[in-house]
């Protein structure tokens, strides 16, 4: 990734996350590359699957100063009580998940009514392009090496299946790649 990439990125990251107060469940937190951008207000969850990351997260938390208690499991099984937390973050971390419609029903169980999911995920080219095509290609290898990362995910149609209402729904592309941000707001 270039300089300039991962400018965009970091762009993208903040304008997602830095508005968020209240108490704030992250999923997929990976190595916690939204922490600096979380506003000190924040009570962050960090759910994360992978016991490496979780004690980086740890550190990280720390660092930035975060109130943040870190969890180690899965989207589709999240360990917290119902309407408990007032957003969920997801960058890049849906695409990663076993069971979308397990993972949007758990999301949507511990969001409290009217609060949202903000989100940021690459999504599917459009069939019959070359990006598609790419992506079906490289599918196997990214699930099994990158994190369970599935390129092919409809990210999009799962937040709509599962009763969320999608709000600011942003489409661009990146090096090629479609991907989507917004807020799934979860019903009243």
């Amino acid at each position: 990734m270039t300089s300039t990439q991962a400018s965009i990125i970091q762009k993208i990251r903040e304008q997602t996350v830095s508005p968020l107060r209240g108490s704030v469940l992250e999923i997929g937190a990976g190595n916690g590359e939204n922490f600096p951008y979380l506003s000190k207000s924040v009570v962050l969850t960090a759910l994360e699957p992978d016991a490496k990351r979780c004690r980086k997260l740890a550190e990280r938390g720390r660092i930035q100063g975060i109130p943040t208690t870190i969890l180690q499991g899965k989207c589709e099984n999240i360990p917290m009580p119902d309407n408990s937390v007032d957003a969920v973050i997801s960058t890049f971390a849906l695409c990663s998940v076993d069971d979308p419609e397990r993972a949007m029903s758990e999301i949507m169980r511990a969001l409290r009514p009217g609060c949202a999911v903000h989100f940021v995920e690459h999504i599917a080219a459009p069939q019959r392009t070359f990006i598609h095509a790419l992506q079906r290609l490289l599918a196997p290898m990214s699930r099994r090496f990158n994190h369970g990362c599935d390129p092919l995910a409809d990210t999009q149609r799962h937040f709509i299946t599962a009763g969320f209402s999608l709000e600011d729904l942003q489409r661009r592309e990146f090096s090629g790649i479609p991907m989507i941000s917004g807020r799934a707001v979860c019903p009243k």
